[in-house]
């Protein structure tokens, strides 16, 4: 999940993964489900909670980075200085079942579907199965 860069910019929910060509219909039929119906796991929702309160704790912004932080807040519309401190009280009282909730808005969501292979051995026919498809050309990929 990637917040907005700047104020009034949506939110995002992204994934990736790497695969060989002939697998492509395979990894991203698994993508699909993954980022639709996550595999909840209250083992992994403490380990990964644990280590996000120790990045809080541990990772303090450098000097040097202050002034950019402060940038980057004021982009994004976050007011009143420093919003780290209120995100980790809010990470302390965060529970599995919240994150069941925050995922569910995302269900029925449309989602974009980018692949880059090599198209004989990707199994287009496999992938076309998946949904609405398009092909796009190198040339639309990089047009300079």
């Amino acid at each position: 999940y990637g917040e907005a860069w700047f104020k009034g910019d949506e939110n995002q929910v992204f994934g990736g993964l790497s695969c060989q060509a002939d697998k492509t219909v395979e990894a991203s039929t698994l993508i699909h489900g993954l980022l639709r119906s996550p595999p909840f796991s209250q083992k992994r929702f403490d380990e990964t909670k644990k280590s996000l309160l120790e990045d809080y704790r541990t990772s303090p912004i450098h000097f040097r980075r202050i002034p950019s932080a402060l940038m980057t807040w004021e982009d994004e519309g976050i007011g009143g200085g420093d919003p780290r401190p209120k995100r980790f009280a809010a990470s302390l009282k965060y529970r599995l079942e919240d994150l069941k909730s925050f995922s569910a808005r995302f269900k029925d969501r449309p989602m974009t579907l980018y692949i880059l292979g090599h198209r004989e051995r990707a199994g287009l026919d496999g992938l076309k199965a998946l949904g609405e498809f398009e092909e796009k050309s190198l040339e639309d990929i990089f047009p300079y």
